[in-house]
This record gives structure tokens, sequence and C-alpha cells, in this order.
């Protein structure tokens, strides 16, 4: 397997100062169902462009890996829904919770249910590799982002 290409992908380009941003967690099955992995995606909400995202548990530990990945960043807002970890690791003078000001994102993760099988749910589709499923998200990130120089 080329190395190169999956290089390439882990680099989303984004603009280093965001307004505003959506933040929201999914997961996922890797190998069988009771071997859960959850991520979390961004994106900018003006320009409905993804910025980044992180694998792991659902945890604080994935969301402190994600904001750590955009410390360089000027972020103005960040809205989440009401789940519990992200007070844990982002900064209060940012934050907002509120559910109804991450429909964006949701939409969004529904679009992620929709191409990608191995995120659907009640389906016989799952991931054999973590591996895998970084390369298959973040391929569509950067095609949802037109980012794919083999497709231009």
């Amino acid at each position: 397997m080329d190395k190169g290409i999956w290089t390439e992908l882990e680099d989303l380009k984004s603009e280093n100062e965001i307004e505003i941003v959506e933040l929201d967690e999914m997961h996922t099955y890797i190998g069988n169902k009771k071997n859960i992995v959850g991520y979390g995606l961004l994106l900018i909400e003006l320009g409905k462009k993804f910025i980044n995202c992180s694998f792991g548990s659902r945890g604080t530990k994935t969301g402190q890996k994600l904001w750590k990945k955009l410390e360089k960043k000027e972020i103005g807002r960040v809205m989440t829904d009401n789940w519990k970890a992200y007070a844990e690791f982002l900064p209060d003078e940012v934050h907002t919770r509120s559910k109804a000001e991450t429909y964006t994102v949701e939409g969004y993760n529904s679009i992620f249910r929709h191409f990608l099988a191995r995120l659907r749910r009640k389906t016989k589709c799952y991931t054999k590799s973590l591996g895998m499923l970084k390369h298959s998200v973040l391929l569509l990130m950067k095609y949802r982002n037109n980012e794919l120089t083999i497709l231009n």
C-alpha cells in the first residue's frame, strides 16, 4: 500500500481563523459490536467544511486529541450538544451547549452513514480495521471539501 496517499489524507485544509465550529461525536464498531470506537467531527459552520476528526473512545481523551490538533487555530465559538465529555476539554469561553446549534453537523453525520456502509446502524457491514475506518472517513471529508487532487 502506498503510504504517501494516506499521509496526504491526514491533513485537511482549513483556515487558521474560524468563527464558528460545530462538534459532534459518532460511534461505530471495529470487528464486532462489542468493540465500539467513537470519533469526533468538526466542520466550519459558514463554509460547511470539515476541519478535522479524531478516533478513539467516545470519552474525554479522544476529544482532547481532537482539540490539540486545533490548538494553532483561532476558533471563535464551538457549538455542541450536551454530551458531558465536551465540558472536560473545551474552554468555557468558546463553548456553547445547545442541540439547536448542531443541526449542520448532525446532517453531516447522516451523510457519513449514507455514503460509508461501515458506519450504518443495523447492518452486516462493519469495519475490521481502525486504519481503514480512518482512511474512509478522511477520504469522504476530503471529497466533500473538494480537496482530492486525483478527482480533478
